[in-house]
Parts: structure tokens; C-alpha cells; sequence
């Protein structure tokens, strides 16, 4: 009787973990066939973020001409190779919560 109920938990277990694993599965090929399709239409998935999102992700070239959105770790700008400002680092004071 202890080797039925130890078979199936073991199946119980294999069918759970094949359910999550088919769900993740199947949600990563939609998101691909979405970033495909947008991809294919020339949509840019980086405006439909919030701009707060936006500017915390990302520095604008200061060039006038350019304006181009940069990864915050970039010291130069990717379209025109002007140098962007260096990032500013804040001092901030942690309070415990509880």
C-alpha cells in the first residue's frame, strides 16, 4: 500500500510540474509571436512603456540634432557618438519599516 501512495504522489508531482512547464511554454511562444508581429509592423515596444518607465531606463542624447534614448550605462550615444551626461549618483537614507 506505502509503494501505490509513493507512485502516485511521484505521478502527481511529474504532472504538476509538466502543467507549469506547458503553461510557461505556452505563454513564451505568445509573447514571441507578439514581439514578432510588432516587430513586423514597426512597432516600437519601447514608447508603449510609461515615460517614467521610460526615463528611468534610459538617457537622452543632449545633441540637439539627435535626441536619441540610450541604455543608462552608455557613455556615448549610439546614433551619433556624442558623449552623454555621466549618471549622477544620489545618496539615499534607508529607514527600517516594520
Amino acid at each position: 500500500m506505502e509503494v501505490l501512495i509513493s507512485i502516485l504522489i511521484f505521478i502527481a508531482v511529474i504532472v504538476v510540474t509538466a502543467v507549469l512547464f506547458g503553461g510557461w511554454l505556452i505563454i513564451a511562444m505568445i509573447r514571441l509571436v507578439f514581439h514578432a508581429l510588432f516587430g513586423l509592423f514597426g512597432v516600437d515596444q519601447s514608447k508603449a512603456r510609461s515615460p517614467a518607465v521610460r526615463a528611468l531606463t534610459s538617457v537622452q542624447c543632449p545633441r540637439q540634432g539627435c535626441r536619441t534614448s540610450n541604455p543608462t550605462g552608455a557613455r556615448f550615444c549610439r546614433r551619433c557618438g556624442g558623449e552623454l551626461p555621466s549618471v549622477q549618483r544620489v545618496g539615499v537614507r534607508r529607514a527600517a519599516m516594520w
